[in-house]
């Protein structure tokens, strides 16, 4: 029976362990740490993440899908965020429904947890705290979709990611 060699057990090491990293063309629900091409997705605070109101989104009110160009480096949090309305924030947050597509894939909302920010016009609001953060140029599509106080929303935002 033949030995195997250090270099023959090296490659073979190297093949199973490729086999074992998690691939960026996975179907399964997208959690921190997942990415999706050269983007990170990922978790942020609310000092170092943009919303979209920071974003340069120049045909937002108008058409949809939405677009929205950022640059590579930037974090930046795609999720829809939610106010008091009618009931105060904690009721209106346990009461909402929410979900998040990130190129058609679902995203594990309760993995991420929550940021809480202050927008300038309404005030203070709720997001999940779900971040992209972009190694080079290109685009991710994310759709947010639930119902807040009895009123549905379903959008999608084209985020395209440039060198600055």
């Amino acid at each position: 029976m033949k030995r195997l060699t250090s270099a023959t057990f090296v490659i073979c090491c190297a093949i199973f362990l490729a086999g074992c990293a998690p691939s960026s063309t996975a179907t399964g629900p997208i959690n921190p740490g997942d990415k999706i091409g050269g983007f990170l997705i990922t978790t942020g605070d609310a000092e170092s993440t943009t919303d979209n109101w920071g974003l340069d989104c120049p045909d937002e009110a108008t058409a949809e899908p939405y677009h929205c160009n950022a640059k590579v480096g930037k974090k930046v949090n795609v999720s829809w965020g939610i106010y008091g309305g009618l009931k105060d924030m904690e009721t209106t947050w346990a009461e909402h429904t929410h979900e998040i597509f990130i190129n058609g894939r679902p995203v594990k909302l309760e993995a991420f947890g929550t940021q809480d920010v202050v927008h300038p016009h309404i005030g203070e609001m709720r997001y999940w705290n779900v971040v992209i953060l972009a190694s080079g140029p290109g685009e991710l599509s994310v759709r947010n979709a639930g119902v807040v106080e009895g009123d549905p929303f379903d959008s999608t935002t084209i985020y395209s990611f440039s060198t600055p």
